[in-house]
């Protein structure tokens, strides 16, 4: 929290100091009535992590593609059992969807059923440093972000240099990236679904 807080500048830090930016997420596991934090993690997930970030992925990427993509376990009544399932059904100790991998072991080799969880992560950083670098540098660098009284422009600039220098810091760069494309689309209108990053700046 206070490392994101050094990006704000000082006058946008007053303005939000006294908003807690988990507590969304907070509210709705206190309204929950989940019996206990299993049940009430798995409502905050459902609720935002899932519905929010998850599903909207998945259902860009396939559309884009002309994919009619379906999730079999977001089934309601898939989701309805999983609800009613007692916490030491679906975690036990560190491994989460206990039941699911008790029951796919009868039916799947121990490979499928053991090995690691894989995501689809974006390789946002290596990009940031390879063919991005200099758009990311041309448009977070450029006066007009900081003109508008949010960053703070020295510490984007650190954080910039910082990863390119090795170390890592590709999420928080995309965000500020995202979030100046956003501003130069809707708020200045002078962006379009046309125009390409690589020439940007």
């Amino acid at each position: 929290m206070a490392d994101r807080r050094a990006f704000y500048h000082p006058s946008f830090l007053e303005k939000v100091a006294s908003f807690d930016p988990a507590s969304y997420s907070r509210g709705i596991y206190d309204s929950t009535d989940g019996l206990d934090d299993v049940d009430r993690a798995m409502q905050v997930g459902l609720e935002t992590y899932l519905s929010d970030d998850l599903v909207v992925k998945m259902d860009i990427a396939s559309m884009a593609n002309s994919i009619e993509a379906r999730c079999p376990f977001l089934d309601y009544r898939v989701v309805e059992f999983a609800a009613r399932l007692p916490a030491g059904l679906k975690v036990k100790g560190f491994r989460t969807k206990h039941l699911l991998k008790t029951y796919a072991a009868k039916l799947l080799p121990d490979l499928a059923v053991k090995r690691p969880k894989r995501g689809f992560s974006v390789p946002i950083s290596a990009w940031l440093r390879g063919p991005l670098r200099r758009p990311v540098e041309a448009i977070l660098g450029h006066p007009r972000v900081y003109a508008r009284g949010y960053l703070n422009h020295d510490a984007v600039r650190a954080c910039l240099a910082r990863h390119m220098a090795g170390e890592e810091h590709g999420e928080r760069l995309w965000s500020l990236l995202c979030l100046e494309l956003w501003f130069r689309m809707f708020i200045d209108r002078d962006l379009g679904k046309e125009d390409r990053l690589r020439d940007l700046g």
